[in-house]
């Protein structure tokens, strides 16, 4: 009788394990929709900035940094949601 009862234990566990797998991959990819969310904010006002500036304007380069960072972070959002 011991040896059923362990048997039928591990399943539950199991079981108990898939779960919260399933609800971190839900948390991680409503985090990744966040992060993406706030990344096209980010990438929109650079937007909105660039043209204002001449094209020898210092910052120029320094909103084309943050652009080309904010688009690998959103390359690496895309990844995690697809997860």
């Amino acid at each position: 009788m011991l040896g059923c009862s362990a048997f039928i234990n591990v399943p539950i566990r199991a079981s108990g394990l898939l779960k919260t797998k399933s609800s971190s991959r839900r948390s991680a990819g409503g985090i990744a929709h966040d992060f993406n969310n706030m990344i096209g904010v980010i990438l929109g006002y650079s937007e909105l900035i660039k043209p204002k500036l001449s094209p020898n304007d210092p910052l120029l380069q320094e909103v084309n940094e943050i652009e080309m960072a904010a688009n690998r972070s959103r390359d690496t959002a895309r990844q995690l949601l697809a997860f």
